[in-house]
């Protein structure tokens, strides 16, 4: 069906009258230079924590265990700042994890790290098993929710492989 060329949009009317106006912003057309740049800087301004491990709840089998932090969205290389606190109760607690660290427990921290270093270590003597710890990241101005993790002994993978009844490989092998 062909449109009267009278009811057909008057765009070109619309831009003769003002030279400046910008394009309609149909698809596949590109937005002002303006509006471009502001939203270029918007989505660089918003940095974003995107992905931490341990996941929340997670059992870990190390006093000193490795955690992982991803960033996207900001002014890359990005600064992380772990930090991790004890439950005031030590074993897993229903009270909020953001207050452990205002509980009189000092927060174990891993200070700035090199920009576009993303793991920290926990350092040696600062856990103890069965412990429940709450830990978040920093990057930039960007704080993460706390996730939980909990310390506990876990048997190593040859000795899972022991026949019933076999307490150590040394108990196996005499």
């Amino acid at each position: 069906m062909k449109v009267p060329e009278e009811a057909a949009p008057a765009d070109n009317a619309v831009r003769d009258q003002n030279p400046q106006a910008p394009d309609s912003g149909g698809e596949g057309e590109a937005l002002p230079s303006g509006a471009a740049r502001a939203e270029a800087l918007d989505a660089a301004a918003l940095t974003v924590v995107e992905d931490m491990w341990p996941l929340n709840g997670a059992q870990v089998g190390s006093l000193t265990p490795t955690l992982v932090a991803h960033a996207t969205n900001g002014t890359a290389p990005y600064t992380y700042l772990f930090s991790l606190c004890a439950s005031p109760d030590g074993e897993e607690s229903a009270s909020d994890p953001s207050t452990w660290c205002s509980q009189g427990n000092l927060p174990i921290s891993s200070g700035y790290l090199p920009a576009g270093v993303n793991t920290w270590k926990v350092p040696a003597g600062k856990l103890k098993w069965g412990t429940t710890y709450a830990w978040q990241v920093t990057v930039g101005a960007v704080t993460s929710a706390y996730r939980v993790l909990v310390t506990r002994r876990g048997s190593p993978p040859w000795e899972r492989s022991l026949p019933p009844g076999a307490r150590t490989a040394r108990s196996f092998i005499r």
